[in-house]
Parts: C-alpha cells; sequence; structure tokens
C-alpha cells in the first residue's frame, strides 16, 4: 500500500510500516494531549517542499521537529534510527487516510483515555529500537 501525504510543507509517500498512538509521557507533552499519533516514512522518499522543520533533541535518545512559523509538531526520530521518520498525523492534509495499528507506550497511557478497538498495546520496553538505544546507555 502506497499512502500519497502532502501538507503545506510536506510531500512524499509511504509504505507500510506502522502507523501508530503513542502514549509515552515525552509525546503527551510534545503534543500536549493524551496520546500522539505517527505514520512512519523512509527518511530518504521524504522531502521538505517549503522549508524544514526545526529541530530539537527531546530526549538522550530521540529528536522532535516542529514547525517554526507556527509550532504544530511534526516529526520524530530515534538519533540511532536515521532511515525512518515519524511524521505527525494531524499534520497531514488528509489524516482520515492513516489507520493506526498499535498503541505505543503504554505504560504511560493516562486512564482516563480510553480508545476502544482492538488494536495491540505495547510498552516503550517492546520496542526494539528503544531498547537498543536503552541498551547503550541512550535512555
Amino acid at each position: 500500500r502506497r499512502l500519497p501525504v502532502r501538507r503545506r510543507a510536506l510531500r512524499g509517500e509511504r509504505g507500510a510500516d506502522q502507523d501508530s498512538y503513542c502514549h509515552c509521557r515525552a509525546c503527551q507533552r510534545h503534543f500536549g494531549a493524551a496520546a500522539g499519533m505517527y505514520t512512519n516514512f523512509p527518511t530518504a522518499d521524504l522531502r521538505f517542499v517549503k522549508g524544514k522543520p526545526k529541530r530539537y533533541r527531546s530526549s538522550t535518545f530521540a529528536e522532535r521537529g516542529f514547525c517554526a512559523a507556527c509550532g504544530s509538531s511534526l516529526t520524530f526520530q530515534y538519533l540511532g534510527r536515521p532511515e525512518v521518520i515519524g511524521i505527525a498525523v494531524g499534520s497531514l492534509d488528509h489524516p482520515e487516510l492513516v489507520r493506526p495499528e498499535v498503541h505505543w507506550g503504554t505504560e504511560s497511557r493516562l486512564p482516563w483515555f480510553q480508545v476502544d478497538d482492538v488494536l495491540p498495546r505495547r510498552r516503550r520496553e517492546d520496542d526494539p529500537d528503544f531498547v537498543a538505544l536503552a541498551s547503550q546507555g541512550r535512555n
């Protein structure tokens, strides 16, 4: 499956990497919400057509990107996995085309935020990228 993506500053196509909710505290803070939602792209297949996101290191293992003009959350990228970048679903022109496949960071899910679906629930320690970075002392 290929998903065309267009936003004022963004164009690209993605394959079938996981689209996900993330309930971790870092995503809650970044989005100012109970959870964030990302769709992953191969970094090489993605280009920004109007400017580039401002980036900041949100932890010892990841960077996040945001729009310098309006502050919108745009990206998430593990420092140890530069070949993949997560794009904030809400920043897309057609977020309805993204269908989440998993819930990540469920150890931090807010108890009052219930999503009625049958998607798998995973803790951060179930994420092999997170585990690898944490074992290198980059958590």
